[in-house]
């Protein structure tokens, strides 16, 4: 399977192809195409995931440059920012009333990573917990790769996964998100859980679980159903793959990134996490459980780009 977009996206489009995207964002916004005669009143602050996609307002298209790095880029529809892969802040600028304005401002923040707790239940079951979070992941049915399961609880509410080698399921309440196919009415929740402490808790309990000694001889299994939450993620809302997994794996309890590993932290079991060069999405050994259908998709535009702008 070819998965689109991998890693950071390099390709260019024509000056022609910009052009379009500014008409056909000019058509929806029903505006002029001009730049808004006057300044915000306020700078719109973003906080994003790391290589976050972050969608450029319509009437800004046409005259945007960025601040602190960065890149420009589309889905042939609307325009994006996409958002530094490590911590940091990046503006984007535009002309108001004949002068340059900073109209956003979108900022990574540091990964907020807490010790956790793991608990061998039984030879295929483990609980992982911190503060206000706790999971239990176990094995089902199935031979030679099983199903797997776990039930997140973070801040009183559940997310239940269960995934196959080649399909996955994340739910919470009546909301069911699928591994497969492009996302409906479901965008929201994964929005919602993408930005919220609930995301980082499960990033982590996947991506430490790999060096716990608890986890030796554990089924891949849990591994691959702890990993959901982040590769729907991955695959629905960011751009820059590989830079959003090593801003995770440089927060890890396992050392993922042996020379940048100077506390030497143990190294990831690979039949846990593992990273497959086509996709840049982390996954256990024998499963993968997304398809390509409705994954971000983007290529980067020309843009105007200053290191010295307002921060």
């Amino acid at each position: 399977m070819s998965f689109p977009n991998a890693g950071r996206v390099h390709a260019s489009i024509s000056l022609l192809a910009f052009c379009l995207l500014a008409a056909c964002s000019q058509e929806r916004s029903g505006e002029t195409g001009l730049p808004p005669e006057t300044p915000p009143a306020d700078i719109d602050e973003v906080m994003a995931l790391p290589g976050e996609a972050v969608v450029v307002p319509a009437e800004w298209a046409k005259a945007v440059r960025l601040a602190g790095g960065g890149e420009l880029a589309t889905d042939g529809e609307s325009l994006y920012a996409i958002a530094p892969g490590r911590p940091g802040t990046i503006s984007l600028i535009g002309q108001a009333a004949g002068e340059e304005t900073v109209f956003q401002k979108i900022t990574v923040p540091p990964a907020h990573h807490e010790p956790l707790k793991f608990e061998r239940l039984s030879p295929s079951q483990i609980s992982i917990s911190g503060a206000d979070f706790s999971v239990r992941a176990s094995v089902g049915a199935g031979v030679p790769f099983p199903d797997g399961q776990a039930e997140f609880e973070v801040d009183g509410v559940q997310w239940r996964v269960s995934v196959t080698p080649e399909a996955g399921t994340l739910q919470q309440g009546d909301v069911l998100i699928s591994s497969h196919g492009p996302l409906g009415p479901e965008t929201e929740a994964l929005d919602a859980l993408a930005h919220s402490p609930a995301f980082e808790a499960m990033v982590f309990a996947a991506l430490d679980l790999a060096c716990a000694p608890e986890a030796e001889r554990l089924p891949p299994a849990t591994s691959a159903a702890l990993l959901l939450p982040l590769q729907l993620v991955l695959k629905h809302k960011i751009a820059d793959r590989k830079g959003a997994f090593e801003y995770y794996a440089e927060a890890s309890a396992c050392g993922y990134q042996p020379a940048e590993n100077p506390d030497r932290r143990p190294a990831p079991s690979e039949v846990m996490v593992s990273v497959p060069s086509e996709s840049l999405i982390p996954a256990a050994f024998g499963y993968f459980p997304l398809d390509s259908e409705g994954a971000l998709s983007l290529e980067t535009v020309a843009a105007e780009t200053s290191n010295g702008g307002q921060q």
